[in-house]
């Protein structure tokens, strides 16, 4: 195995994951970073990044490069939104290059192909029709996929930054300028939404930050925990709205930040231009329940350019089992009675299938169930599902 690193270019962030990479798609998450040095900051639309923006992002990118090169790892790094559509974005990459970082400014469709690529190793979907949604700083990305193929993409140049540039200046909000934005999302949204929805969808997925923490935020409400840190969750059409109608009452992001629980700093300011586009398109596609996705851009970037595949040349929800074996592997000491323990659940589970009616991701759960209920006996056997626990929620060997 190999040390490679992708850094993600993005309107908002820059985020860089470095990984030790095997021939047969496999990884093990060897360090994680994330720099907000929004490069399409500024009033109006993103025409030209300023000179603060682009000495914002080029010092991420050095410290980046500095990380990347303490564990020997090859570097990818792509740029989206808004180096590729801003006048002077080339001066951004000449600078990234003059820093040892070469940059590739990727389409608004090879960014969703990329996406899609990283969601697959993720969740469970491979053989659904999946409707992806990424929403970004600068641009929202969609796709209708089937076995690992698009069926088809769109890219909008509309994102949460974009949209609190011209509505919410600032971060603050009225009421008249909420009003204003959904009508402007609203507009944007319909010839997606003519090009892709007759295509229909089984299953909704969102990746990135924004459907991140809004999920996060729902889910903290409805559970009254947050979601540990890889791990997918559900955004509901019900959620959603609540969320929304709680954000809606604090017209400052500091307001935000103190009262919305689970809402990050970093965030307060865009996320309810970010919650509002989310809404529209759900209300477009007449979504309601999304899952959301722990991988996106930076991973498929990473599985992509280390094992040069197309989308639907393997099948990548087995690495998501590749890397439950793994763990059970290192973490069993009684690796037979763990295997036949889950075979037997798999049995029940299979045999009573008319009567409980799941799907098949609720057999991949049981599965996964089975298979790391006791990892936490490494630890100690007091408590050990305690300690279970806390390995499967924090750690970076699982993919997805």
């Amino acid at each position: 195995m190999t040390n490679h690193a992708a850094i993600d270019i993005g309107t908002n962030s820059v985020h860089l994951l470095v990984a030790e990479v095997g021939q047969d798609g496999e990884f093990t998450v060897l360090t994680t970073d994330k720099e907000t040095v929004r490069l399409g900051d500024g009033p109006g639309d993103i025409r030209l990044l300023s000179e603060d923006a682009i000495s914002r992002g080029v010092a991420a990118l050095r410290r980046f490069k500095a990380i990347a090169d303490s564990f020997d790892a090859t570097i990818y790094a792509v740029a989206t939104s808004a180096v590729r559509e801003s006048d002077n974005g080339h001066v951004f990459v000449e600078r990234a290059a003059q820093a040892g970082v070469t940059v590739d400014v990727i389409s608004g469709p090879e960014e969703a192909r990329l996406i899609h690529l990283g969601v697959l190793q993720a969740l469970p979907v491979f053989d659904q029709q999946l409707l992806m949604v990424d929403i970004g700083g600068g641009s929202t990305e969609f796709l209708i996929g089937k076995s690992g193929r698009s069926l088809g993409a769109r890219s909008l140049r509309i994102g949460h930054l974009r949209l609190t540039n011209r509505f919410f200046p600032g971060g603050v909000i009225t009421a008249e300028s909420v009003a204003a934005c959904r009508v402007y999302t609203r507009s944007f949204i319909v010839p997606v939404v003519n090009a892709l929805k007759r295509l229909g969808h089984q299953t909704a997925i969102g990746s990135s930050g924004t459907a991140e923490a809004l999920g996060d935020m729902i889910r903290l409400r409805s559970h009254g925990e947050s979601v540990g840190a890889g791990l997918d969750t559900v955004i509901t059409d019900e959620g959603l709205d609540a969320l929304i109608d709680e954000l809606v009452q604090w017209p400052t992001p500091e307001e935000r930040a103190d009262e919305v629980a689970g809402l990050a700093d970093k965030r307060a300011d865009v996320i309810v231009g970010g919650a509002i586009l989310l809404d529209e398109i759900f209300r477009a596609f007449e979504i309601h329940r999304m899952i959301t996705s722990p991988f996106a851009l930076r991973e498929g970037v990473l599985l992509d350019r280390t094992l040069g595949i197309e989308t639907g040349s393997l099948r990548l929800s087995d690495l998501r089992r590749d890397s439950l074996m793994r763990m059970v592997e290192d973490f069993e000491e009684d690796q037979p009675h763990v295997l036949h323990a889950t075979e037997l659940a798999l049995d029940l589970f299979d045999q009573l299938s008319d009567l409980h009616g799941l799907a098949p991701a609720d057999r991949e759960l049981l599965e996964a169930a089975g298979l790391l209920h006791n990892v936490g006996l490494f630890v100690s056997h007091a408590a050990h599902h305690q300690h279970s626990e806390y390995i499967i929620r924090n750690s970076d060997r699982l993919t997805g």
